[in-house]
């Protein structure tokens, strides 16, 4: 019975150590929420795993940013991509004609995202501070995709793509 133990005991060892390196010799790294912009898909404090520099970014990514002028990180996830139309209004938030958000917005556009930009918002759009209030974001301010929740352990998971439903 104590030999089962020791020997389950360091194979979870070599898998964590196994886990650490790969992280660690990887294009990966790990960034802490701060903030309830991302809810329900992030949560405050949720320890994510970012491929820092990938090599293209996608609508519905969630990206780590920092906006000009702004003294911490951002994570919000791409709704627009260059060249797409975005407009706002009373009824909600539009990409391409296309609703998004059905909450009354403030009027914005329409606006074309220009080449070289993307247009990011947050998951929960009434606590967030998105490229509503400080416009499309350069492609080359972006630093990472979010790919992970690594912690808490309860909410290890891959990060979707998709908006997940909520507030």
């Amino acid at each position: 019975m104590v030999r089962r133990i020791l020997l389950l005991l360091g194979v979870s060892i070599i898998l964590g150590l196994i886990w650490v390196l790969l992280i660690l010799l990887s294009p990966y790294d790990w960034y802490v929420l701060s903030g309830d912009s991302m809810e329900p898909t992030l949560q405050e404090n949720d320890v994510m795993l970012v491929r820092l520099s990938p090599d293209s970014w996608k609508r519905g990514e969630v990206v780590l940013f920092q906006p000009e002028g702004a003294e911490w990180m951002h994570v919000k996830r791409i709704a627009a991509c260059p060249g797409d139309q975005v407009e706002a209004n009373k009824t909600g938030l539009y990409v391409n004609g296309r609703q998004i958000l059905s909450s009354p917005q403030t009027p914005l556009g329409p606006l074309q995202v220009p080449e070289g930009h993307v247009f990011v918002l947050g998951d929960h759009p009434e606590n967030s501070s998105d490229s509503r209030d400080f416009g499309p974001v350069p492609l080359e301010k972006l630093e990472a995709r979010v790919d992970f929740v690594i912690y808490p352990f309860s909410r290890i998971a891959p990060v979707s793509s998709e908006k997940e439903e909520g507030k």
